[in-house]
């Protein structure tokens, strides 16, 4: 079954602002079932994987209180994260940027008890965000497109999301030629000029989100991970760092979102965890305790230009 916000095609919200709706549970069966925002904070478990839903837009509204709120946000962020957000030439993407991170800081602040400021974010030497000891334990992932972001935690096992924005890309053989494996370039070649754009950007999310959960970023070799661009929503991840048993061993499902996204997750050895779904709605900063709460892997450009797909952001 595949996990799905609502419907799908959907995106399902649920909860006040400020708080985080709980938007059931997908176990094996596909059954959503429900239980308290507050309870599933303190529930994570390792045979779980939250998957929060993430909306980028909440201060795009000129009154002063939205203005405030993204100042507030903004002095949450740490040097790096604020050095990064002056990069940024238009306003929303900066926008954008500031909403997720704080987002990030906020939600795992709920896992850990910190105000969002607190939150002990650092990389690691490929450049993929984690938490310093002694939360190293809680794995998190964070990519986000436009107004949307997905954020997916869980203990104990790296993890990866990519959620992408799928639009044209007339030159989209070369750009497969430059981060496709063999085999994947194959079979994009394979398909009528008309699917290679849908069949691309599933390969890119399903590689992406593999990659990110390896925590290599786009520097290793094609090879150490190898997906298939079918339609099937799972079972498409045939190599993991090289390994055929790890791509069997891990959790690898495309997820339904909306309209002109794609979004994939993988979990190394998480085959048999349960994924829970959440909508998360902040309004500003929260101290002691984040909203009922990344794991970003190396966070990385999107394939919206063939020029932005070698390099990390």
């Amino acid at each position: 079954m595949n996990p799905a916000f609502g419907a799908p095609g959907t995106l399902e919200t649920s909860g006040t602002p400020g708080t985080l709706g709980n938007l059931g549970t997908l176990g094996n069966s596909g059954t959503p079932s429900t239980q308290s925002s507050q309870a599933s904070l303190a529930g994570l478990g390792r045979g779980q994987v939250h998957l929060h839903h993430i909306s980028l837009d909440q201060f795009q509204d000129p009154s002063q209180q939205a203005g405030t709120a993204l100042v507030e946000q903004t002095n949450s962020l740490n040097a790096h994260e604020l050095q990064r957000s002056a990069g940024f030439l238009h306003a929303l993407d900066r926008q954008h940027f500031i909403t997720a991170r704080w987002s990030l800081r906020a939600l795992l602040g709920g896992y850990l008890n910190l105000a969002p400021a607190e939150v002990p974010l650092t990389v690691t030497p490929m450049g993929k965000p984690t938490l310093s000891p002694p939360h190293h334990d809680l794995h998190f992932n964070l990519s986000h497109t436009g107004g949307l972001a997905l954020l997916a935690a869980t203990l104990g096992r790296s993890l990866g999301i990519d959620l992408e924005t799928v639009v044209p890309l007339p030159e989209v053989l070369g750009v497969a030629a430059r981060v496709c494996t063999d085999r994947e370039l194959t079979e994009l070649r394979s398909v009528s000029a008309q699917m290679r754009t849908a069949v691309f950007y599933r390969l890119w999310t399903r590689r992406e989100a593999a990659l990110k959960a390896l925590g290599t970023g786009l520097g290793g070799p094609p090879e150490q991970v190898e997906v298939d661009g079918g339609p099937a929503r799972s079972a498409w991840l045939r190599a993991l760092g090289g390994s055929p048993e790890s791509a069997a061993s891990a959790l690898a499902t495309d997820l339904d979102v909306s309209p002109g996204l794609q979004a994939a997750l993988v979990v190394c050895d998480g085959a048999t965890l349960q994924l829970r779904l959440f909508s998360f709605v902040g309004t500003g900063p929260r101290q002691g305790h984040g909203p009922e709460s990344d794991h970003s892997s190396a966070e990385q450009k999107k394939p919206e230009a063939a020029d932005r797909l070698s390099t990390t952001r």
